[in-house]
């Protein structure tokens, strides 16, 4: 493809065989090139094909706004997530995330602070993405020797977790909202203190993540349920499925959403794990 314009380092737009103005990202992609020079194809790692000239034009501005080193940050970040959870992320997250990671950077030059209501709740949920987001802030501090706050490590993980779900920019926060929600609800039904650094309760949350998608995204677990063995579950474990039973009847309530018989096997079961290990010590 032959380049059109340099955005920077890192960005150039370039047209495609149809003519078509397209956005390209790779390390130094951008680097010496100018305008009618064709691109090294090894180098691309990203394509934006825009066809909406308003979708065009910010990208275009958004990106041509943020340093070099930031998207070059932004990149290896991404590449990160993306070799850890073996899932592909959304090209658009890269820009959003880029953009974040430079709005944060520049608001801590001029000591303005956000506070982020949800990081307790993203470290619990979504520990790894929340750790590769902590290197990110380290290697922020070790280039350009600015310390960011945990909090921002905490609103760059959620643009990971919404590109790994391929979602909606408010779907994460949606997301740990409603985890939250269900595990409140099972708290204080069963009067329990979770050891939220134990295995069977980290098995549970990646349960609950998955479970918590399907809710949202309105899908219904077609999977017949053993009518003896949801039976048995509820006779062999009755305060763990006491906990299933209410979070069944909150979601009934405020989502419209019925818990099938065999997601109410899977969460019983769980549940019922963690009352064991909290009762042995």
């Amino acid at each position: 493809m032959k380049i059109k314009k340099v955005l920077n380092n890192n960005v150039v737009i370039a047209k495609n065989e149809n003519g078509e103005e397209t956005i390209l990202m790779g390390l130094g992609l951008g680097f010496g090139k100018k305008s009618g020079e064709f691109v090294e194809d090894k180098k691309i790692e990203k394509i934006f094909s825009l066809k909406a000239s308003t979708d065009k034009q910010n990208f275009y501005e958004i990106l041509s706004e943020i340093p070099s080193h930031i998207i070059e940050l932004s990149m290896v970040t991404l590449s990160e997530a993306k070799a850890k959870f073996k899932k592909e992320i959304s090209d658009t997250v890269l820009v959003s995330f880029a953009d974040h990671l430079n709005a944060a950077i520049i608001r801590t030059k001029e000591n303005i602070v956000i506070k982020n209501f949800l990081l307790w709740d993203i470290k619990r949920f979504f520990p790894e993405e929340f750790n590769i987001c902590l290197g990110t802030l380290e290697k922020v501090k070790q280039e350009l020797g600015i310390s960011l706050p945990e909090d921002e490590a905490g609103f760059l993980a959620m643009h990971i977790v919404n590109g790994t779900l391929g979602s909606g920019h408010e779907y994460a926060t949606q997301l740990t909202k409603l985890m939250e929600e269900i595990l409140t609800t099972l708290k204080y039904t069963l009067q329990v203190n979770f050891n939220e650094q134990d295995a069977y309760f980290q098995r549970f949350i990646t349960h609950l993540k998955f479970f918590a998608e399907r809710i949202l995204s309105g899908s219904i677990s077609d999977e017949a349920a053993d009518e003896d063995l949801f039976a048995l579950i509820v006779r062999k474990y009755p305060r763990a499925y006491l906990g299933t039973s209410k979070i069944s009847e909150f979601l009934k309530q405020t989502r419209a959403y019925q818990v099938s018989q065999s997601e109410q096997i899977y969460m019983t079961v769980h549940i019922a794990r963690i009352l064991e290990k909290i009762q042995k010590n």
